[in-house]
């Protein structure tokens, strides 16, 4: 469950999967993990989360039709970033 604005949203965060070696873009943003975002009664693969040049975090999705709301944007890169830490402790990962 997420919040934003003061509403919550049911999603989740499934399918994640880090990069090694880490990539970047030829634009300079890095791509720090891929996953798939649940939110009832969507399934979106193929979204990232990236580090941007100028260090924000960003949310992509597979498609520019398929956006994340600028109200629940942060909230979705904090949801995404505890699942990498999860991942990353499943599999040994502590210096990523």
């Amino acid at each position: 469950m997420m919040t934003g604005n003061g509403n919550k949203i049911d999603c989740k965060i499934v399918d994640v999967s880090l990069p090694v070696p880490p990539q970047t873009t030829p634009a300079g943003f890095d791509l720090l993990a891929r996953f798939t975002l649940l939110v009832r009664p969507l399934r979106i693969v193929g979204c990232s989360l990236v580090r941007a040049p100028n260090g924000r975090l960003l949310i992509w999705t597979p498609s520019p039709d398929v956006k994340v709301a600028r109200a629940w944007r942060d909230d979705l890169v904090d949801v995404v970033l505890q699942e990498i830490e999860a991942a990353k402790e499943r599999l040994g990962m502590h210096e990523y």
